[in-house]
């Protein structure tokens, strides 16, 4: 992947081809040429990703034809660079890009009145670069570690109901139904 160079190409005039500096003729990538790219970039060598892009089935064939395609189209060459500067951008977050994009957002987010998800998108997006680092700490009681006076307490605790606290106080029934019975008499729910 070292070495290759970007070559700069011309659409022909008819729109069907591309045209090299040295004037050769290179028809548009197929299917195939760019699902070779993609495996290369991967990781594949050239003979296993002209195989499994289905250029050929053949071991000897596979390794001529991935390797002229890296050498003799520059469309090729061309794509599997332009995919390896995506890979790049994709993987490149430092702390001066990610506060420009920051800002960028902060601004984008004041024009369109959507602060809190434009900052949001990218606290987040700093998370996953490293930039952020989120701590939280587990506390585990368990019966094991206790000591036997706290294991008494706690016991006790549970026997007698000292822990549990009273959210609401619901009425009795009776009262219920009473002051229900009271409104429909009086209120504005009541026959004429």
């Amino acid at each position: 992947m070292k070495d290759l160079e970007y070559t700069p190409l011309l659409p022909s005039e008819c729109g069907n081809y591309w045209i090299a500096p040295d004037g050769k003729r290179h028809r548009p990538l197929l299917p195939k040429h760019k699902k070779f790219s993609r495996l290369y970039v991967e990781g594949m060598s050239a003979a296993a990703a002209a195989r499994k892009s289905g250029f050929t089935k053949s071991m000897i064939g596979s390794k001529v034809q991935g390797s002229a395609m890296l050498r003799t189209n520059p469309l090729v060459a061309n794509f599997i660079i332009e995919l390896l500067d995506k890979q790049r951008e994709r993987a490149d977050v430092s702390v001066d890009s990610h506060l420009t994009e920051l800002s960028h957002l902060r601004d984008e987010a004041k024009d369109t009145g959507q602060i809190a998800a434009a900052i949001s998108a990218e606290v987040n997006r700093g998370k996953v670069a490293g930039l952020y680092i989120d701590r939280k700490e587990v506390m585990v009681s368990k019966v094991e570690t206790m000591s036997s006076e706290d294991l008494i307490s706690r016991i006790q605790q549970l026997v007698d109901g000292s822990n549990m606290k009273v959210v609401n106080h619901v009425p009795d029934r009776e009262d219920i139904i009473s002051s229900v019975e009271e409104e429909l008499t009086e209120g504005s729910l009541a026959k004429s």
